[in-house]
């Protein structure tokens, strides 16, 4: 018997058949016993459950009375709000309902105090006097503050107003803007409140750009394109920009005029040839050249970039990252710069090559520099990596030394002052 005779018998068994079904067949048996349609009713009517459902396009129409029940709402609530004749009767009635006569920065509130005045002032006062709110404030001597209740109050209803504001440029109604939209709202802000915002009309889109990329960069690490509204009022990015109120001549708030005037003449001066873009012999330049050529190298290949050149939002989020280097966004946005070999992990070959590389910059410039041999295990050392010789990301921000490592393997600085500590 010929081999080809013997493999068709072989193939014509039914027990073989059996045994080699389609594995089309097997595929559509498993996903139904995983779906749960193993009932012979329903046997054959499954199918795999939809998860995307395309949004549908409003007409203009419908755009138009979506944007009038926003505005309808925002009037309501708005009207709700304590006004600034509210605030002042609030702050009539705390001063005198004290129960001491020490100057208002002093002045305390008992309980019974605070419950009083509740009862007194209008119902629309009401939802700030809770016992929970009482009980958050109260200090050791079981009193409240006057002033910080007061700035409770002011804060929580500058939160209200902010949300409701930021509500009105979320037209699609899902709670998170875009980079545009946001972009709109400031645009807005900055008009509103130029006591605040005192700049040049051309500056205005510039520092647009660079108030709402650190929202993003900190907001939306993933690149999503779109930031969600109550984690923006809660997070720390937003009480840097809400200090403006406060002090708005902070050269070193982000948001000030000074800052952003100060980031974007540093674009300008990088830019020799002026074509608007940042090349990678320019941004060598940056900081007087302190940043390893194997950094920028890497930088120019995760960093979007347009012919090989970096816009001024690359440029923002370079400058961030840098600047950052404690907070977890900018940690994992420069990790992956010093990842060479894109694992997930800096091996110690890794960690060696990008300290060669600063190394030399130093020696060219005349520093005396240790062996690399033992600034590399002292590395280790600082990062302490759950798995050995591999440092992670999760390591670097779990060791609390992210700023330090991070600094000695790019930066000519960060090496130089690790090198002179006492």
């Amino acid at each position: 018997m010929s081999w080809a005779t013997a493999l068709k018998e072989i193939v014509d068994d039914e027990n073989v058949k059996e045994l080699y079904k389609s594995e089309e067949a097997i595929e559509q048996e498993y996903f139904k016993e995983l779906m749960g349609y193993n009932n012979s009713s329903i046997k054959n009517n499954y199918k795999i459950p939809q998860f995307f459902f395309k949004k549908k396009k409003n007409t203009k129409i419908q755009n138009q009375l979506q944007k009038a029940s926003y505005y309808s709402v925002h009037t309501e609530v708005n009207n709700n709000l304590l006004s600034e004749d509210d605030l002042d009767e609030l702050w009539i009635a705390l001063c005198e309902s004290s129960n001491n006569h020490d100057t208002q920065v002093y002045k305390k509130l008992s309980y019974f105090d605070f419950t009083a005045i509740a009862a007194a002032l209008p119902t629309k006062f009401k939802e700030y006097f809770s016992s929970k709110i009482f009980y958050q404030l109260m200090d050791d001597t079981g009193y409240i503050s006057v002033i910080n209740f007061f700035n409770y109050v002011v804060k929580k209803i500058s939160f209200k107003q902010t949300r409701l504001d930021l509500s009105l440029y979320d037209t699609d109604n899902t709670g998170y803007l875009t980079e545009e939209q946001f972009e709109d709202y400031l645009t807005d802000l900055i008009k509103s409140l130029p006591q605040i915002f005192e700049m040049n009309k051309m500056f205005e889109k510039f520092y647009v750009c660079i108030a709402a990329r650190k929202f993003f960069f900190f907001l939306d690490p993933r690149h999503k394109g779109k930031i969600n509204i109550r984690e923006l009022l809660l997070s720390s990015v937003y009480q840097e920009f809400y200090g403006l109120k406060e002090n708005k001549d902070d050269k070193y708030n982000w948001f000030s005029i000074e800052s952003a005037m100060t980031v974007y003449g540093q674009y300008l001066n990088l830019d020799t040839d002026g074509n608007g873009m940042i090349s990678r012999s320019e941004l060598s330049n940056f900081c007087s050249g302190v940043y390893s050529d194997i950094f920028l190298d890497r930088v120019f290949e995760e960093f979007p970039t347009y012919n090989n050149e970096m816009d001024f939002q690359a440029f923002i989020d370079f400058h961030l990252m840098v600047n950052n280097l404690n907070k977890p966004e900018a940690i994992s946005l420069a990790f992956r710069c010093l990842d060479l070999e894109g694992v997930g992990y800096l091996s110690k070959p890794v960690v060696t090559h990008h300290y060669k590389s600063l190394f030399q910059k130093m020696v060219k410039y005349g520093f005396e520099i240790i062996e690399e041999e033992n600034i590399v295990v002292e590395l280790f050392d600082m990062a302490h990596p759950e798995e050995t010789e591999k440092i992670k990301i999760q390591d670097l921000i779990k060791c609390g030394m992210a700023n330090s490592i991070l600094g000695i393997l790019i930066d000519a600085r960060g090496l130089n002052n690790y090198e002179n500590r006492e």
